[in-house]
């Protein structure tokens, strides 16, 4: 038997031996299972960040193109200086903006 008498109505043991303990037993904190509870929580956590991050970013490039509009320049940016670009760059139309 793999559950101990200090184990919580709630633990599961299974075939090979392992035991998932119920978030109130004695030996959660230190077992396997608060260790992959803890691996969810960060990762559900970041998944949430990460969404959150690309809304951001959406709603940026709305507002940019929507009240700036996009803007081109017809050389690689590597090989000219800021000021030509805004002396330059020129305004896309809204048929080419959308496709």
């Amino acid at each position: 038997m793999c559950i101990t008498r200090e184990c919580e109505k709630g633990c599961t043991c299974f075939s090979g031996g392992e035991v998932k303990h119920n978030p109130h037993c004695v030996h959660y904190p230190e077992s396997r299972t608060k260790m992959y509870d803890d691996l969810k929580a960060k990762l559900e956590q970041l998944e949430r960040m990460y969404h959150a991050r690309g809304r951001r970013i959406d709603a940026m490039e709305h507002e940019l193109t929507t009240h700036h509009g996009l803007w081109a320049i017809d050389r690689d940016p590597k090989d000219v200086d800021i000021e030509w670009i805004r002396r330059n760059a020129f305004p896309l139309k809204k048929d080419v903006r959308n496709g």
